[in-house]
């Protein structure tokens, strides 16, 4: 049977790393990137991203990566998914506690991570407020996600505020790019190279996820590692 959350022990190169870094497993939910294989759009705000995207080449189109996105989506659409969540999060997440290591030794205390959407993005509004239940139902876990949901999460943040444990970080490239405040909001942007990425005040998190969310510079860089005719000397930056 498929689960709803990958990685761990068995992630991409990129969140096994992280997880040995900072001694805390990271998790993935991933749904299909910019659409479905019914023409379901995924990541409604996707801009020029949507082309060179990297979640829709290499490894994400394996038909056993695809056809589990395609079940993790139907499974979030469903009444049940925040119950089906809980309980995976149960089953694999609640271990002995854990301090996070690495840079930011002692930033928060928590069981693990789950990284929302390795691909995809927040849908909807239904869908945004089932994570931020299943967050708030699980404070010692740290859920984080990318998004081009700029408007949907900063008047979230402006009426309610987010908890402590759920943190995002927003991604340029989308049709919202205008309302991300570069000086203020924690953001990410996709470089060709590091060098690109270090003259622009980005840090470099591209081997390091859990970095980006609590690096004292807001200024998340990411190295674009997609299709290969968008990696050209040069082109501007792209979204992540």
């Amino acid at each position: 049977m498929t689960k709803l959350l990958g990685g761990g022990k068995k992630g991409n190169a990129k969140m096994m790393k992280t997880g040995l870094k900072w001694g805390v497993p990271v998790y993935t939910f991933s749904i299909p990137a910019f659409k479905s294989a019914d023409g379901f759009k995924t990541c409604p705000m996707a801009g020029k991203c949507a082309k060179p995207c990297y979640a829709r080449v290499g490894r994400y189109v394996m038909p056993v990566i695809k056809n589990a996105q395609e079940y993790r989506l139907s499974v979030s659409r469903s009444p049940d998914f925040e119950g089906a969540m809980g309980a995976e999060i149960y089953q694999k997440l609640h271990l002995k506690p854990r301090v996070l290591q690495g840079q930011y030794r002692g930033a928060i205390r928590i069981h693990d991570s789950i990284r929302i959407h390795d691909s995809g993005d927040f849908y909807d509004t239904g869908y945004f407020f089932k994570w931020l239940n299943i967050a708030n139902r699980h404070p010692d876990v740290l859920f984080y996600c990318y998004t081009k949901r700029v408007i949907l999460f900063q008047r979230y943040e402006t009426y309610n505020g987010f908890p402590d444990n759920f943190k995002y970080i927003f991604s340029y490239g989308g049709l919202e790019d205008i309302q991300i405040d570069a000086k203020v909001n924690r953001h990410a942007k996709v470089f060709q190279n590091a060098n690109q990425a270090r003259r622009a005040g980005y840090v470099d998190c591209s081997h390091d996820d859990l970095k980006a969310v609590f690096s004292k510079n807001k200024r998340v860089g990411l190295i674009y590692h997609g299709i290969a005719r968008y990696k050209m000397k040069n082109r501007p930056t792209l979204g992540v």
